[in-house]
């Protein structure tokens, strides 16, 4: 054995990873797999934003068609990473399968970025709690009880101030659950957390079908003039919708793209799942219809009750006059239009649940992601140290708690849109469909004992599907680069693209340089990518 017991084994030879097992635990059943992916679309942020944003600023955008667009951009890549983790059912995603697929260089390039950008979300997560979860119950509460103090709070909570000290509490919390309960504890937490936060949204559905347009807007007015604003009401009223925009649909789309992208993110914890060659395809695609069925009922939904001039109105109006610190989403509409206190805050604590749902999906990204590079020498070994007893990476859920703090700031104080991280997302998924064409032609024996083996027309199948995502994948790219409401648009705010380009590209030296430390070392890393990751 070597001095620092890295480069050779007791028994002479060559060590090519960094240690044989990870010591995580295959523990993760389809329910829970499916579960983590649809918490990770969460439904409720989508339909959110859809509804907040695209009818007052994207005149013509059908929200329906843009919905569409975006979930039929979602199929095919991300039914490619569900057939590459099943061919490679280790953690760490993209990185593992692109990097023996493709190249390492172009898998730690796109990782890191796609690592950089989940911290950033990881903190975008904690903030929504406050302003989507607590600032919304705590108002509706405070309106039915007619306590200005309980209102006060609210607005406090979704003002820069207190979004960034729930955001540290909320992270702080699953830190904690995910160093010592990992995912078993998490999946517990998760179940329960699925049930009432998917009932809280059904009766929202149900209540908006069944209601009267009239009997929930006196509602809504009672409410809000209980808290000192001006009747809601009139925002009802007005001209009818634009004539009808491809344009202004296709960038409308990159809202509900926020939700469906991440339908894929049960891949990074791919060696902690049972059956993965089964139960990945099952639980993304699975996820993505789910998500997919429930947005668009919750669309129509609201869209059915309130109108869809309503919602543009809501979106250009000054919360302050309704003594709002920011514009109520549809779920605290709604809790005002039920009418009844006790429903309504049940309601509103079940979008609680909703709220913060990213942050374990995200963790679980650069957690698993920050294992595989160590395991392959990319990183140092203790990011890749699982405790024996909790089964989770401390070290790196530190580290992550760290960056998780700092991204929110970042968020919380206006430094950077929610869309900030997706061009960088897209990009890096981009890489991904690459690999799935390149998959049965680099790789072909891999290819053939997999279970993404298989032709369509003569074709291999994953090449076909991969073919399709790339320009759906550019479509939304496109989109995302172009609107000027997206705050990541080339005209709009230049400086995002910079800071999406340079994330990017920063992980391409930084791979050299540390292959080069590593062979000074007499560690051979490119041995590595021969080879699939140890379990």
């Amino acid at each position: 054995m070597s001095v620092d017991g890295l480069e050779h084994e007791t028994g002479g030879g060559p060590r090519v990873f960094s240690r044989s097992a990870t010591g995580l635990v295959r523990e993760a059943s389809l329910r829970d797999v499916l579960a983590f992916n649809v918490n990770m679309q969460n439904v409720t942020i989508g339909v959110i934003f859809s509804l907040l944003l695209i009818p007052p600023l994207y005149p013509g955008a059908n929200i329906y068609l843009s919905t569409l667009i975006a979930l039929v951009a979602a199929v095919p890549v991300s039914l490619v990473y569900a057939k590459l983790s099943a061919a490679y059912p280790r953690s760490g995603g993209d990185y593992v399968f692109v990097s023996r697929i493709l190249h390492p260089a172009v898998a730690f390039t796109s990782n890191f970025s796609y690592c950089v950008w989940g911290t950033f979300y990881i903190g975008v997560s904690g903030v929504f709690l406050g302003v989507y979860g607590i600032a919304p119950l705590l108002r509706v509460l405070g309106a039915y009880e007619n306590s200005t103090r309980l209102a006060d709070a609210g607005n406090w909570f979704a003002r820069d101030n207190g979004k960034f000290v729930m955001a540290v509490t909320v992270i702080s919390v699953f830190s904690l659950i995910f160093i010592f309960g990992g995912l078993r504890l998490y999946f517990r937490i998760q179940a329960i957390n699925f049930v009432i936060a998917s009932a809280a949204l059904g009766v929202v559905i149900v209540w908006a079908l069944l209601a009267s347009r009239g009997t929930a807007l006196g509602h809504l007015d009672d409410q809000i003039r209980g808290l000192g604003g001006k009747s809601m009401s009139p925002l009802a009223n007005g001209a009818g919708s634009d004539d009808f925009s491809l344009r202004q649909t296709i960038y409308a789309s990159i809202w509900p793209w926020l939700a469906f992208n991440s339908a894929i993110y049960s891949t990074y914890m791919g060696g902690e799942v049972k059956r993965a060659d089964r139960t990945q395809v099952a639980g993304i695609m699975g996820a993505l219809g789910w998500a997919g069925a429930w947005t668009m009922a919750a669309t129509f939904a609201m869209l059915h009750l309130f109108g869809n001039t309503f919602w543009a109105n809501l979106g250009n109006a000054d919360p302050a006059v309704y003594n709002l610190s920011t514009t109520p989403t549809f779920a605290e509409v709604s809790g005002y239009a039920i009418g009844n206190v006790v429903i309504a805050c049940v309601v509103l604590i079940g979008f609680v649940l909703w709220s913060y749902v990213w942050i374990a999906p995200y963790t679980v990204l650069v957690t698993r992601s920050m294992l595989a590079w160590s395991l392959d020498r990319l990183a140092p070994a203790r990011l890749a140290e699982v405790s024996e007893r909790y089964h989770s990476p401390v070290v790196a859920l530190v580290v992550i708690f760290g960056l998780g703090v700092v991204t929110s700031a970042f968020y919380a104080y206006g430094k950077l849109s929610v869309l900030s991280g997706t061009v960088g997302i897209t990009a890096s998924m981009i890489v991904v469909a690459l690999a799935g064409i390149a998959f049965p032609y680099r790789n072909t024996e891999a290819w053939r004992s997999s279970p993404a083996s298989g032709r369509t027309f003569g074709v291999p199948t994953i090449t076909l599907v991969g073919l399709v995502a790339l320009p759906l994948l550019a479509l939304i790219e496109w989109a995302l680069l172009e609107d000027v409401n997206s705050g990541t648009s080339i005209d709009g705010n230049p400086r995002i693209l910079e800071y999406a380009i340079g994330i990017f590209l920063v992980g391409l030296p930084l791979y050299y340089l540390i292959r080069t430390f590593q062979r000074g070392r007499g560690v051979n890393v490119d041995l590595a990518y021969k080879e699939i990751p140890p379990e």
